[in-house]
């Protein structure tokens, strides 16, 4: 399960994140090989063949290789934008209220994967609060919180609280479980470290041990157990990371700056039909809809520009803004639309 010292750590440092927490009863977080193996073990856990798992229409395409074709899951997915751009709290509210299931799992990811984007506090606050209605009004209630982008929030009134905070101690009929690490919120690229928390209204500790126990039996079944040399460095860092803390500030000050030159680029294309960026505010990229291909999109791409992106299903390309030098932001911008306008025949 990890080496205890780096649990407890992490567990502090979840407190000192998120203001919510504080003086909660949660259990303590259990390490994993990575976010993907957090998730995996969490539908392992609790997903039986049939369920339904709520999600965003927009998301990590590895959801439902784990949820659905390994676990038999159902994907019911809602918009997860208004036209306006902002979190769709009608078309959430109204997917959750039309299950008729008692038992009901809901899978978010804030910073969202591929789009980048955050809601703001209050919004956040009204998500918990739907959630909390639709366990008060008889469902038992998984909620599922990816975190991997933790922290990346680049705008104001944002962050505040992780959706897990806000749900950790709302009702007795919704259990909510963080799924977090540093590989994402430190930079520990390559390290394959995870966290799987769980929390809920009225647990008592020996519910969390069990919990914590079986978490215990699925790891090692799965990969055994993680590899220790990240807990190691991990666990320095959290002791002893003055310097490291900085070098995290400034490497997050980094990404921000990179996002803000990205904004900046995609000003020029404001009126653009081709490719029309969707709102993001956070994270380590964004994501296009796209009115061409954009597999043939992304091969034209890597093959003639040496430009990396990801294809997604319904025509939504996401491009990593984190890997590019600020510098050559603009010419990364410019050169996706040459390459989206050439395939679409349209002049640029």
């Amino acid at each position: 399960g990890g080496d205890a010292q780096v649990r407890s750590l992490w567990q502090q440092r979840l407190m000192a994140n998120n203001p919510a927490l504080r003086g909660l009863s949660i259990s303590v977080p259990m390490v994993t090989a990575g976010l993907t193996h957090a998730l995996s073990v969490t539908a392992r856990l609790f997903i039986d063949e049939g369920d339904t798992v709520v999600v965003p229409s927009l998301r990590w395409d590895n959801y439902d290789l784990i949820f659905s074709t390994a676990h038999g899951a159902r994907m019911q997915s809602f918009p997860f934008f208004t036209s306006d751009g902002l979190f769709n709290e009608a078309a959430f509210a109204s997917v959750l209220s039309s299950q008729t299931s008692r038992k009901l799992t809901v899978l978010l990811n804030f910073p969202n994967n591929p789009t980048g984007y955050t809601p703001d506090n209050r919004t956040l606050r009204r998500i918990a609060a739907i959630l909390t209605e639709t366990a008060a009004s008889g469902h038992d209630v998984l909620v599922v919180c990816d975190d991997a982008y933790y922290g990346l929030f680049y705008e104001e009134n944002m962050g505040e609280n992780s959706l897990f905070a806000l749900l950790a101690d709302a009702h007795p009929r919704l259990l909510a479980i963080k799924c977090d690490g540093p590989t994402k919120e430190d930079l520990m690229w390559g390290f394959r470290l995870g966290f799987i928390t769980c929390g809920g209204k009225g647990i008592p500790r020996t519910a969390y041990e069990a919990f914590e126990q079986k978490l215990l039996g699925t790891i090692r079944c799965t990969v055994s157990s993680s590899q220790r040399a990240g807990q190691s460095i991990l666990s320095e860092v959290l002791v002893n990371g003055a310097a490291a803390d900085e070098d995290r500030r400034k490497a997050q000050q980094d990404m921000k700056e990179r996002y803000q030159a990205t904004r900046l680029a995609l000003k020029k294309y404001g009126s653009d039909k081709v490719l029309i960026p969707y709102p993001f505010n956070s994270g380590y990229f964004f994501a296009f809809k796209s009115q061409v291909p954009t597999e043939q999109l992304r091969r034209f791409l890597l093959e003639d520009k040496s430009i990396g992106t990801i294809s997604l299903p319904d025509n939504i390309l996401r491009v990593a803004f984190c890997s590019v030098a600020q510098d050559d932001i603009p010419d990364l911008i410019d050169s996706i639309y040459r390459a989206a306008h050439d395939i679409a025949g349209v002049e640029n």
